[in-house]
């Protein structure tokens, strides 16, 4: 016959609180109570092995999560309860390091689908439009400081960081690059064109004639590998261009001098722009083609009119002058425009004065 079992009474369950087995069990279960969701959130696709090294920092203990034995019993030894606002923000940071990743790999490929544009230019190439180019380097820039300043995004420093640099140099050479390459296509037809400043310049002359060959050569090679960051990264490329530019600048300089001996010469070159006093003076065996330019160099004419019986061109010899209000009037005499530039137009200026002063004088 079966005996009754009967329920302990309310001072047996007080009792029973005090033993120490009852206090080691009720322990065990509120501790498995808090274990429960960190072993959950430890089970995130964001723990990567160095987030386990970590852990394995935090609670100073050893296990092998990649173990085909790593159970249940593994994680309870290592006391999780004692580390529960720890193990939350390393889950949460993991993360946080995963959207960082997924965006730093992102934004690796991006970079390697931007190619620059490479224009037919005569014999060599030119530089397309860097608009776009230039603005993503501003944009990615902006986004790289803001992750290096993120402290959820230290396990990537080092990629970080490298591709500063990157996009540093990409902004560096692109920027040098074209002006380097607006300066060069502004004086070649100058130094490779004009055989009157080809003749008063040797030594800039020879100095251009270098950076042409070496700009076409770069542009030659650049263009057989477009990609942005490859090009702009070649090693010694934005050494070749800070050289080129620094030759340019002394071509530049000494043309400068060249045309301010020209403008003390014939002063009224200075009411001219200097890209109109080249044209001027790398034309200046065409005093046809000088013709375009006399009325930015004189308020009143406009420009001459040759005499066309002469059978070899350009024409040389002017008989007449018309103003800018079509006022035609004939020279005292023929004039011959002879020599260089500057000179003939000095005399071309006095040309002008004396037959005025001969009209003025018969008409008194």
């Amino acid at each position: 016959m079966k005996q009754k079992q009967i329920a302990p009474t309310l001072p047996q369950v007080k009792e029973i609180k005090g033993y120490k087995a009852f206090q080691s069990l009720q322990e065990r279960v509120t501790n498995m109570d808090r274990v429960t969701p960190l072993i959950l959130q430890l089970h995130s696709e964001f723990m990567q092995d160095r987030h386990w090294k970590k852990l394995m920092g935090i609670c100073k203990k050893q296990v092998d999560h990649n173990s085909p034995t790593f159970c249940l019993n593994d994680i309870i030894k290592l006391e999780l309860f004692k580390f529960a606002d720890d193990v939350n923000e390393l889950v949460e940071g993991a993360q946080k390091e995963a959207k960082i990743e997924k965006k730093l790999d992102g934004f690796i490929k991006t970079w390697d689908d931007y190619n620059i544009d490479f224009l037919d230019h005569g014999e060599t190439k030119k530089l397309g439009p860097l608009d776009e180019i230039m603005e993503e380097v501003d944009l990615q820039s902006m986004q790289l400081m803001a992750w290096n300043s993120s402290k959820d995004s230290q396990e990537f420093k080092e990629v970080i960081v490298k591709w500063q640099g990157i996009l540093k140099k990409v902004d560096s050479v692109l920027t040098n690059w074209v002006k380097v390459q607006n300066n060069w296509a502004r004086l070649e037809p100058i130094f490779l064109q004009s055989e009157d400043i080809r003749a008063q310049l040797p030594e800039e002359t020879k100095r251009f004639e270098q950076v042409d060959l070496d700009w076409k050569a770069l542009m030659a090679d650049a263009s057989d590998d477009p990609g942005v960051v490859a090009t702009t990264n070649t090693e010694g490329r934005g050494e070749a261009l800070t050289e080129m530019q620094t030759s340019i600048d002394k071509c530049e300089k000494a043309l400068h001098e060249y045309l301010e001996q020209k403008k003390k010469i014939f002063p009224r070159f200075y009411f001219v722009s200097n890209q109109a006093l080249l044209e001027i003076l790398s034309n200046g065996n065409n005093p046809e083609k000088v013709n375009e330019f006399l009325g930015d160099c004189f308020d009143g004419m406009k420009q001459m009119t040759f005499v066309e019986s002469d059978t070899q061109r350009p024409w040389k010899r002017a008989c007449k002058m018309i103003s800018k209000d079509k006022e035609v009037v004939d020279f005292k005499e023929i004039f011959t425009c002879t020599g260089q530039v500057e000179s003939y137009l000095c005399d071309l200026e006095r040309m002008m004065q004396e037959t005025l002063k001969e009209i003025i004088i018969r008409a008194s």
